[in-house]
């Protein structure tokens, strides 16, 4: 039987946070420095453990998307693929990522991260996507999440909606934060930060 693989993306696949650098990217250097001081005292309360790590998500997303059209926002994210991400990959990762898949194995990203970037490129990849979903009203990204965000014990949920572990070989999980470890703790292999 293959096995069931899970990756996740922010850190795992690539070397930075994808969120941050697709905000970097619409807004230049100068713009998103400048959007990170507006935010610094959530950021901090975040840090600090006073403030949860899907509202502080929000309010990222708010400021740097809020009111963007569907629209808008599709081609931001296709550019930012095309034009930013493949530079931010681990080239471990991706290697791993394709031996899995000429193995035979099911393989699936699992990330906190929204679909809009990250589904285009795993389709890319050829391989399945669990993501967090924008709220969108009128046509427009409001910055809120859909649903629950795609974290923890979410991501587990998650993918236990779309595949039986037992139905598989081995349930194998690469991830890199407290994020993936509700995962890890249920796959046959966890691989933690295993990549450079």
């Amino acid at each position: 039987m293959p096995n069931l693989v899970v990756f996740d993306f922010d850190g795992t696949i690539t070397r930075k946070d994808t969120m941050l650098a697709l905000a970097q990217y619409r807004c230049g250097l100068p713009g998103f420095l400048a959007g990170m001081v507006v935010l610094s005292p959530w950021l901090l309360m975040h840090v600090l453990g006073i403030y949860p790590n899907h509202r502080t998500k929000e309010r990222f997303l708010t400021f740097f998307f809020g009111g963007t059209t569907v629209e808008e926002f599709g081609k931001l994210c296709q550019q930012f693929i095309d034009e930013k991400l493949e530079g931010m990959l681990r080239s471990d990762a991706i290697k791993c990522l394709k031996q899995h898949k000429e193995a035979g194995d099911r393989v699936l990203v699992v990330t906190a991260s929204a679909g809009n970037w990250v589904m285009p490129w795993c389709i890319r990849y050829g391989v399945e996507c669990i993501a967090s979903s924008l709220e969108v009203k009128e046509g427009k990204i409001t910055g809120h999440i859909d649903g629950k965000n795609c974290y923890g014990e979410e991501k587990v949920r998650r993918l236990l909606e779309k595949a039986r572990p037992g139905d598989y070989d081995a349930l194998i999980v690469y991830g890199d934060s407290r994020g993936d470890s509700a995962l890890g703790k249920m796959a046959d292999k966890y691989f933690y930060r295993n990549f450079a």
